[in-house]
């Protein structure tokens, strides 16, 4: 397999954001592209990129296997990537059968070669069917930073979600005070699809890594259906890739 990216700073955030969640994950290889999955040790948030060969500016896979798995430890990896310049491009090369991975940043005046020993990573993927949501709404990526910075920072506690026909309600209690907004529909919010949702509350942490979206996309759509996770999701290099992300509402004792 061998793959070019022409954006390797994207990447560099797609794998802080994976690191959120866990130490380490796998890449799937395959003739459709690269897929990457991984449940947080808690096992109560998960994350899915999907960077099919659109994404690349390159992409080539001659292996006779129907998939090759990358184990990569996201602190390894992260070190590599931090010296990359928005104009480099970034060469990944995998062999069947090998304990390693050559990645080469290749920029207008230095090119740097790594080999990079690939770490076995026993994790089944799950399987997350599709279901009817109750209801997607879309959203700035900079509003739902805004939870975390106006909201969750303030309380420390969790967030929930209220949603009305008219708009959306969100509240964060704590011991020391509480903090209530309430956004309409409009440039910030709108609701895609609307089917007597029921409210979720997820835990501080969760808005945190949520609102890592701001990174990498300038929208999102929030979307759940009633008693199951809630997803967050966007589009990457312009729409050519994806990441979504899962998150266990709270419940109440």
């Amino acid at each position: 397999m061998q793959a070019i990216l022409t954006n390797p700073k994207e990447f560099t955030k797609l794998v802080q954001i994976i690191g959120l969640f866990d130490s380490s994950f796998n890449v799937k290889c395959t003739k459709q592209g690269w897929s990457i999955f991984c449940l947080s040790s808690s096992h109560s948030e998960i994350v899915t990129i999907e960077l099919p060969l659109a994404y690349f500016a390159s992409y080539s896979y001659t292996s006779t296997t129907e998939a090759i798995r990358l184990g990569l430890n996201v602190n390894m990896i992260s070190s590599v990537l931090k010296s990359t310049q928005a104009t480099d491009q970034l060469h990944v090369c995998a062999k069947d059968n090998s304990d390693s991975l050559s990645l080469v940043i290749e920029g207008a005046e230095q090119q740097l070669t790594y080999e990079i020993k690939l770490i076995d990573i026993q994790k089944d993927e799950l399987t997350i069917p599709d279901l009817d949501s109750n209801i997607v709404f879309s959203l700035k990526s900079a509003t739902l930073k805004s939870f975390k910075t106006n909201i969750c920072d303030y309380t420390g506690e969790s967030l929930s979600f209220e949603p009305t026909s008219e708009s959306l309600v969100l509240k964060s209690n704590s011991a020391h005070g509480s903090v209530t907004s309430t956004i309409c529909p409009g440039d910030r919010m709108s609701f895609v699809s609307f089917n007597d949702p029921e409210p979720v509350t997820l835990g501080a942490k969760s808005i945190t890594i949520a609102s890592k979206i701001a990174d990498i996309a300038p929208n999102c759509t929030i979307s759940w259906t009633n008693d199951t996770p809630v997803k967050v999701h966007t589009e990457l290099g312009g729409g050519l890739g994806s990441i979504c992300m899962w998150f266990a509402p709270l419940i109440v004792d």
